[in-house]
């Protein structure tokens, strides 16, 4: 065990991890450090916020300043324009050649025209070349013809040499008459050395887009005259509506088609609604902030080191007492407590060595003290488990006596169980028995009655087969008479089917005979004919009887065969009835005598069941004290057995106790200590 806590001291005092100089080194660098660095993200915050404001500020001035110049130029032009109408009264006649005529003298002398032409209230327009048009459709002559205020087209391109143009349409009035319009036709490149001219740091632009989102002007040569869906994505496109295109003036954020983050600010010419843009790369506004963050990051640096160095020298200063009191407690945790700790200094580190010499004294008294009480435990230990063998031989003897004793009364009990037992169950089965034979005796006596009037009930069946012999032989006898008489009256029917054929003769012959008499014969014709009826009629309900008579006599032949038979069964029966008369009378007389056996053995049955009741409960009472005798028995066993595990582990306390004394005293020796 010392061994494991030296390692763990040790490796303590190894680990880098765990020690004081980098705990020291470490706090410092918290404690100096974290002032530092969120100064330094405080003022680099500080510092983008403002140079973003400076940047866009500076843009914002510039696209305005651009703005108003070119407000300026347009509203210069369209004033040259309208000064000319004023100067020039007759304008308003409509004479093309003399308007165009003084128009030519102006623009040849301004530059930057294009050239002028005169349009009429039915936009016709004619330039001073010439050349004609109708410009009906034009949304700028629409415009100015509608307001009566001078409009200012889109990028436009020139049919006739494919170049860009830009028309401005300074409406002819007479009074509140719309005559027509005098265009002036200007080059878009003109606009664009307003951009040109306008120079932020290195990367910076300026755009003019048109009030539809068409480039006018763009450092690029093939952007102008293309739309913004055109040069920018969707999402570009989309935000520079939501900005630029919704506001007047203002400042944003975006990237542009080569996907470098920009900077931008702009404006609105107020006269055509034309917007201004100026752009600068947002890494080169950001690039004194940047210089700001390097830097801060040198001196954050700087200031690590130089901390990590004092920190690093006053953990070393601070750590070198406690090293000596952590090798100091490693020599003591190898059992060495004669170790002592020299220490000048009155602070903290001081004290607590004291303090551990202090301990260290304590712990050398105590030890010896140990020592010494262990010494006289192992001697106390090794006569205590003496004096416990005894007692254990001594108990083990008396369980071996207290278990032959138990086991005499538990045979003795299971004995006398066993008994009571067989008893009961004897004394139940002559109950049983008893209960039996009483039943028995009374199903005897109920057998007998039953007996007697079934022979009674034979008795009267045997006279009422004789009545019933006699009846069947009497009405036997008048069916065959029936039969006689049935055969009688079908002879007779026979005699009138006779009578009926020859008087059906008769008729015919009548017949034939009143025929021959002619008229005289008719009246006895008629009555032939009825006569001839009527014996059809006598021989039909002759037939009808002859066959009646047939079945009859055929169902009375068929009921004397069967009364001839019934009077041979009844016979029969008679018989049997009779010698069930006999066999009953003989059952009667045994049942009898059965049922005065059956009652003589219920009543024998019954003393012996009420012996056997009275043995029965003195077994019981046998059992009850054999229980009783094994049951005290079992708990002197029981005690006996707790008192001798008792006694073993007594012993085995007493020499597991001078076991721990030797190794107490072991222990101790290990320890190197001050001899008092």
């Amino acid at each position: 065990m010392s061994k494991k806590r030296g390692w763990s001291s040790g490796k303590w005092k190894g680990s880098w991890q765990n020690s004081i100089k980098t705990k020291l080194v470490v706090l410092f660098l918290l404690i100096s450090l974290i002032p530092l660095l969120a100064t330094t993200l405080i003022l680099t915050e500080y510092s983008k916020r403002t140079t973003t404001a400076k940047a866009q500020e500076k843009q914002t001035s510039i696209v305005q300043s651009n703005a108003s110049n070119i407000e300026y130029w347009v509203n210069h032009k369209i004033t040259v324009v309208q000064e000319i109408m004023a100067a020039h009264p007759e304008f308003k006649n409509g004479d093309a050649g003399q308007i165009l005529s003084v128009l030519k003298q102006i623009g040849e002398v301004d530059k930057e025209i294009e050239y002028y032409a005169y349009v009429d209230a039915n936009a016709n327009s004619t330039n001073w070349a010439g050349q004609t048009s109708n410009v009906a459709q034009r949304e700028y002559f629409i415009k100015a013809k509608e307001t009566k205020m001078p409009a200012i087209s889109d990028l436009l391109v020139n049919q006739k040499t494919g170049k860009f143009i830009i028309v401005m349409a300074i409406p002819l009035l007479d009074g509140d008459k719309f005559l027509g319009t005098i265009n002036c036709t200007v080059n878009p490149t003109i606009l664009g050395k307003f951009s040109s001219d306008i120079k932020i740091g290195q990367t910076g632009l300026s755009y003019l887009w048109s009030e539809t989102g068409t480039f006018i002007a763009h450092p690029k040569e093939t952007h102008p005259g293309k739309k913004m869906e055109e040069v920018f994505t969707p999402e570009q496109v989309q935000a520079f509506k939501d900005t630029v295109f919704s506001n007047s003036t203002g400042t944003m954020e975006f990237i542009n088609s080569e996907g470098i983050p920009k900077v931008a600010a702009y404006s609105t010419v107020p006269t055509t609604g034309w917007k201004v843009m100026v752009t600068m790369d947002t890494a080169e506004v950001y690039d004194a902030v940047s210089s700001f963050q390097r830097i801060s990051l040198f001196i954050l640096v700087a200031a690590c080191v130089l901390v990590a160095i004092i920190a690093w020298f006053i953990g070393l200063k601070a750590s070198r007492p406690l090293t000596t009191l952590s090798d100091a407690l490693n020599q003591a945790a190898t059992g060495d407590l004669t170790v002592r700790v020299q220490s000048k200094s009155r602070d903290e580190i001081g004290q607590i060595s004291e303090n551990m010499n202090s301990m260290l004294d304590s712990m050398s008294g105590m030890l010896n003290q140990a020592s010494q009480v262990a010494e006289q435990v192992a001697a106390s230990s090794e006569e205590l488990t003496a004096i416990s063998a005894q007692n254990v031989e001594s108990a083990r003897q008396i369980g071996v006596s207290t278990e032959s004793v138990v086991s005499g009364s538990e045979a003795q009990s299971k004995a006398a169980q066993q008994n009571s037992a067989a008893m009961e169950e004897m004394a139940s089965g002559i109950m049983k028995i008893a209960e039996s034979a009483s039943v028995v005796a009374d199903t005897t006596l109920g057998a007998a009655n039953d007996v007697k009037q079934g022979n009674e009930a034979v008795q009267q069946a045997v006279t009422q087969m004789s009545a019933i012999q006699h009846s069947v032989t009497n009405t036997s006898s008048e069916i065959s008479v029936l039969g006689e008489l049935s055969a009688k009256i079908g002879e007779i029917v026979n005699v009138i089917s006779e009578i009926a054929n020859q008087t059906q003769m008769l008729s015919l012959n009548a017949s034939i005979e009143a025929a021959r008499a002619g008229e005289h014969g008719k009246g006895f014709s008629v009555v032939a004919d009825e006569v001839k009826k009527l014996a059809e009629q006598s021989k039909n309900s002759a037939s009808n009887i002859a066959a009646l008579i047939a079945e009859v006599q055929q169902t009375t032949n068929k009921a004397i065969r069967a009364m001839n038979e019934g009077v041979a069964v009844v016979d029969e029966g008679t018989k049997l009835m009779n010698h069930v008369g006999e066999v009953f009378e003989t059952i009667h007389s045994s049942v009898q005598h059965v049922s005065e056996q059956i009652q003589e053995i219920s009543a024998a049955t019954e003393q012996i069941s009420a012996g056997t009741q009275q043995v029965t409960s003195s077994m019981n009472e046998m059992v009850s004290i054999s229980d009783n005798s094994f049951g005290n028995a079992q708990a002197i066993a029981a005690a006996t057995e707790e008192q001798f595990a008792s006694m073993e582990e007594i012993s085995a306390s007493s020499e597991a106790l001078s076991k721990m004394a030797q190794e107490l005293q072991e222990e101790l020796q290990k320890f190197i200590i001050q001899k008092l």
